[in-house]
């Protein structure tokens, strides 16, 4: 059998397996999620119902536990589907998953792309229904985009990233330090436009709605189960989590002469080590912050960290891999080329050096 087809079959099987996930998972269930503490699913078919009904989904209660809603209002038309329930989270786990794959794959190459698929982040996106594999793929469609010289994916980039904007931001400012208007410019306004139907739909108090549920801080038992900084430094008080976050566009302002795929590379890694809400689901981040290496054991590292946390429930390896992966591509950033305007080559990365 060709590696190509055993390829395909693992990714078959790891389709099935998270299709089995999120079938069996209990976040969909507004009375067994809350014993498995892990009511995301439910809290999205609640508010894509609420929304349907006319109510905003914010500054209420959802669910039992104690998790806000705290998603833009340019997200809620998104949101829509949800009022399916399972179907929805299912059909959810599975175009996210394997969006990710297969844009892995075109970028990198069948290997990578299968050790991307196993990551934890798959899994633990599947049993909650949970969006950060979509956010994931719109990472790599920005380097899609950008290697094939098509705003489309840009575009659509952009607007997937901006379903976490406290992830997506310092990928869009490396585009707007390089210069990549085109596609920027067309995903924000296709944010924008999400944004006005959202407000002429459920009204401008969206707005203060949101607001108000970004300036709360995380329930304690959301904060114990994220992977960036708060892993290693959980009773950081809240307000010095944003300035600590703003360290990622800073590294991106003193590097803006390195190529644009390192310096997206170094924003992924840098947002889910500074973001104060990051987690497990969002670590599908971690294939464009790998793109640039050459080698596969460190994407196989942390594919081991993953399960390691989404198993145990020991955050702190998690920050850990973040920080080393940030300091090696730091580290290993190469200096623009004289005749290659400093883009990495348009089918395969550069190999960084120590790597």
């Amino acid at each position: 059998m060709s590696r190509a087809r055993l390829l395909v079959l693992n990714v078959l099987a790891l389709t099935l397996a998270w299709a089995v996930v999120a079938w069996l998972s209990p976040s969909a269930d507004p009375r067994l999620c809350v014993e498995a503490n892990g009511c995301d699913a439910s809290v999205f078919i609640e508010a894509a119902r609420g929304l349907l009904a006319g109510l905003p989904p914010y500054e209420r209660a959802l669910v039992d536990l104690d998790l806000p809603f705290a998603y833009p209002p340019w997200v809620l038309p998104l949101l829509l589907p949800y009022a399916l329930g399972r179907p929805a989270m299912l059909a959810l786990a599975l175009a996210s998953n394997l969006g990710l794959v297969a844009l892995a794959w075109r970028l990198r190459g069948g290997l990578f792309a299968l050790l991307v698929g196993m990551g934890g982040w798959t899994f633990f996106g599947a049993w909650l229904g949970q969006t950060g594999g979509l956010v994931a793929c719109g990472a790599l469609l920005l380097v899609l985009g950008l290697r094939e010289q098509r705003p489309g994916p840009q575009a659509l980039g952009v607007v997937l990233l901006m379903l976490k904007p406290h992830l997506g931001l310092p990928l869009l400012l490396v585009l707007a330090l390089k210069g990549r208007w085109r596609g920027l410019l067309t995903g924000l306004a296709l944010v924008a436009a999400l944004s006005l139907g959202a407000t002429l739909t459920w009204g401008p108090t969206v707005w203060s709605g949101w607001l108000s549920a970004m300036a709360s801080p995380p329930p304690p038992l959301d904060r114990s189960f994220m992977s960036s900084w708060v892993a290693l430094w959980p009773l950081m008080p809240h307000g010095l989590a944003l300035a600590a976050w703003l360290m990622a566009p800073l590294s991106v302002l003193v590097l803006r002469a390195r190529p644009i795929e390192a310096l997206l590379a170094l924003a992924a890694s840098a947002a889910l080590l500074w973001a104060p809400h990051s987690h497990p689901y969002d670590l599908g981040l971690l294939a464009l912050a790998l793109l640039p290496f050459p080698r596969l054991r460190a994407p196989l590292a942390l594919v081991a960290v993953s399960h390691l946390a989404l198993f145990s429930g020991f955050r702190a390896p998690v920050a850990l891999a973040l920080i080393a992966v940030y300091v090696a591509l730091l580290r290993t950033l190469e200096p623009r080329s004289a005749t290659g305007g400093g883009d990495l080559p348009s089918r395969s990365p550069r190999p960084f050096s120590g790597a």
